[in-house]
């Protein structure tokens, strides 16, 4: 599912920061408990959507255990939720009281908190 950005060097492999977040978001996607080969299809659909190579660092994403949503403000400030596969859009104000948030930065939009030494 997931590809470095960076090529081996001397037969060893390195992951990028962006890297570590999509592995580090899948991992807390899977934790509320969607499945692996769920989580697989929506990174597909995800990156090609968006036309980005780490598509879980740069979307708000929450899930009900099953589907993964994501959430972001269009130009005029409204507040979207979609079905992240699918791209099916939802309300907002009735399902987000039932879905699990990924922690996000405000600021970046990218997923927030990465403790390593956990």
């Amino acid at each position: 599912m997931f590809v470095s950005s960076y090529a081996p060097v001397d037969g060893k492999f390195a992951i990028s920061f962006l890297d570590m977040i999509d592995v580090f978001v899948a991992g807390q996607l899977r934790d509320h408990g969607v499945t692996l080969q769920h989580l697989r299809k929506v990174y597909q659909s995800m990156r090609v959507g968006l036309n980005t190579e780490h598509p879980f660092s740069h979307r708000e994403l929450l899930s009900d255990g099953k589907k993964v949503f994501m959430r972001w403000e269009d130009e005029q400030g409204r507040h979207l939720l979609e079905e992240a596969l699918t791209r099916q859009r939802a309300f907002p104000e009735l399902l987000l009281p039932f879905l699990k948030r990924i922690d996000y930065d405000e600021a970046s939009r990218l997923a927030k908190r990465w403790r390593i030494a956990e």
